[in-house]
């Protein structure tokens, strides 16, 4: 019958804003609105149960008016007789389910809301609509009259229902979108609270890294320091000495590889392609002669030379191998006041960057977080623009 056509969305009629609220009066406002509508709201659940109790009484009237009816008498066929009192039947018993749930529903000592009364009426009335619709078809046929006047009785509680709602239903409105304001206001309280908490982590990690910086400015200094210091001096020096040595030596190193006549070996050993193969790997790399690892090789090499020179070029070969070992340690080793200042510092500045990271974590939450905060007050803006408020102080 369709008379909770209320309960589908509809184009509200925009209207002039009537009222004007700052935005840090929206709770005391809420509080205020909320009391007023509940007022009004149970106002109307009490017309809604005086409504419905004046239609059980006619319900039960007309009830008794068509339980008194003999369908027996009728002069009709038998056949159609038994299948309208059957239906008469059917239809009387779901005329007392019905009257029962809007007596239990008029009578229940929970207290409920405009909305939630109106959903249980409107599950009780369709759920009687759906079920007696064949049986009062059917009752019909000999009893017409009578089943009117329960239809007529039902339409008037309709047409009634519907003018309440129309007039009662801006109140659910509004209760409903006091409701959502509520939340809205949660959640900016619980985005504030966010805010703040990511605020204070930003002045934690603001502090950390004016620390660090300090500790950096310390760092630098100690190193400015010890390059001027008398042991840094000294092994700078150190260094600087083995870098000349390891010149003189590259000199030694080609002098010796000349020394030995690698064309002559060559003419000796052309036959013999093992002998020729470690010639002309020392040719093209002495320097492999030098490394101690090879020495199974290095003895190959040295068998093959004349017997004359064997002795002098083994022992250069021994003396510059533990030159060249002496002044690689000396330019490999690292300046031990130094290298411990440029630990700690690369540690320092592994530990900012870590502290840069965090910092911008910390301001895309605080973008998303204040993103977040204008939309939820421009949800509360809409809905109190559809309450007719003007919202201020955004």
């Amino acid at each position: 019958m369709g008379i909770f056509d209320f309960f589908k969305p509809k184009d509200r009629i925009s209207e002039k804003a009537t009222e004007k609220l700052d935005f840090q009066d929206i709770p005391s406002w809420i509080i205020k609105k909320r009391e007023v509508e509940q007022i009004l709201e149970k106002k109307a659940v009490t017309n809604l149960k005086n409504i419905i109790f004046s239609l059980i009484l006619e319900l039960k009237e007309k009830k008794e008016a068509i339980q008194a009816i003999d369908i027996g008498e009728k002069r009709e066929h038998e056949k159609l007789k038994n299948v309208v009192i059957e239906n008469q039947i059917r239809y009387q018993a779901l005329l007392d389910i019905f009257i029962q749930e809007l007596g239990e529903l008029r009578n229940s000592e929970k207290e409920k809301n405009l909305e939630s009364f109106m959903v249980q009426l409107n599950e009780a009335i369709l759920g009687f609509e759906k079920k007696s619709k064949v049986p009062f078809e059917r009752t019909t046929i000999l009893i017409g009259k009578e089943m009117a006047a329960v239809r007529k009785s039902l339409s008037g509680f309709f047409k009634n229902l519907n003018s309440l709602f129309e007039n009662h239903k801006s109140i659910i409105f509004r209760l409903q979108s006091m409701k959502n304001i509520d939340c809205d206001i949660s959640e900016l309280q619980a985005l504030a609270d966010e805010k703040q908490d990511i605020l204070q982590a930003v002045q934690i990690l603001e502090f950390k890294k004016n620390e660090l910086e300090l500790k950096e400015k310390e760092i630098e200094q100690r190193l400015e320091k010890g390059k001027v210091s008398s042991e840094y001096i000294q092994e700078k020096e150190i260094r600087k000495e083995a870098s000349l040595k390891k010149k003189q030596i590259e000199k030694k190193i080609a002098e010796l590889k000349a020394f030995i006549d690698f064309k002559s070996l060559e003419a000796s050993y052309h036959s013999n392609e093992k002998k020729m193969r470690v010639i002309k790997r020392y040719e093209s790399d002495f320097r492999v002669i030098f490394d101690k690892s090879k020495n199974e090789d290095n003895e190959s090499f040295l068998s093959i030379l004349d017997e004359s020179k064997k002795e002098a070029i083994s022992s250069q070969i021994k003396e510059i191998t533990g030159e060249l070992q002496n002044i690689e340690q000396v330019l490999n080793s690292k300046d031990s006041l130094i290298e411990s200042v440029n630990l700690e510092k690369a540690a320092l500045v592994s530990e900012l960057n870590e502290l840069a990271l965090e910092s911008l974590k910390n301001t895309k939450r605080l973008e998303k977080t204040a993103e977040n905060q204008n939309l939820t007050k421009k949800k509360v803006e809409q809905i109190l623009n559809s309450m007719n408020v003007e919202l201020l102080g955004l």
